[in-house]
């Protein structure tokens, strides 16, 4: 029954192996979503602060800070994630890599969540309530 056990050298060989694997994944993954995120924020915000320049009402504190915010913070989560991809070749098979590129995937994602917030919601209650008004 022993003979089917493998030995603990082989055992952290393939456990070393999973992790790099999984960083290698992971930050390819980061690289992409946060490539996206950006070039979508790029894309879509700026359409945006010529729409609320048109309607002429204040914006919402959250649509300002994404106004305001949008091209600093999309650059810097597509050159972090560049720099964890970097990092992840570097660490090889360190769980903190895992973990790096486990964050800068959700606060990408996170960051495209807010900035979608931040300009639509808004938009839509404010035609919501012309269309009350009519």
């Amino acid at each position: 029954m022993e003979a089917n056990v493998p030995a603990p050298d082989l055992r952290e060989e393939r456990r070393a192996g999973f992790v790099q694997g999984m960083n290698v994944t992971l930050a390819c993954l980061n690289v992409l979503v946060s490539t996206w995120v950006g070039f979508c924020c790029m894309a879509i915000v700026p359409r945006f602060r010529d729409l609320w320049a048109q309607v002429r009402v204040e914006p919402p504190a959250i649509t300002i800070l994404v106004l305001n915010y949008y091209a600093g913070i999309s650059l810097s989560l597509t050159l972090g994630a560049i720099a964890l991809a970097i990092a992840t070749i570097r660490w090889n098979a360190r769980k903190e890599a895992l973990v790096l590129n486990i964050a800068g995937t959700l606060l990408s994602l996170g960051w495209m969540a807010l900035a979608t917030s931040g300009c639509f919601l808004p938009l839509l209650s404010l035609l919501e309530g012309i269309g009350r008004s009519r």
